[in-house]
């Protein structure tokens, strides 16, 4: 969880330290609050170029979704045998794949 709040630091927002674990999870080891996504993924492209780092600078995705993981760290064999920090576990579908279409309320 770590890694992935760096990592959207870095890509949606520069690099500055706008999202925390204490973001979702409030000081529990569960999270307390789950973001509402699709609000989030309908102000990315509206969001100030300083702190807005475009991830696909290519073009835009035609579409996002959200998956969970549940990550655990890897015990010292696994680590020796696979060279891993980390393993994962899926979980399923955390927001299905949706549109800036669907976001905006169009069809």
């Amino acid at each position: 969880m770590i890694g992935m709040v760096n990592v959207m630091n870095k890509n949606f927002f520069g690099g500055q330290r706008v999202l925390t674990c204490y973001t979702c999870h409030r000081g529990s080891t569960t999270p307390e609050t789950t973001p509402d996504l699709t609000q989030f993924y309908s102000t990315l492209r509206y969001r100030e170029p300083d702190r807005f780092v475009n991830p696909f600078p290519g073009a835009p995705p035609k579409f996002v979704r959200a998956v969970v993981y549940d990550y655990s760290f890897t015990n010292f064999a696994e680590r020796r045998t696979t060279g891993q920090w980390w393993k994962r576990e899926w979980k399923g579908v955390y927001l299905r794949a949706i549109s800036l279409a669907d976001v905006m309320g169009r069809e």
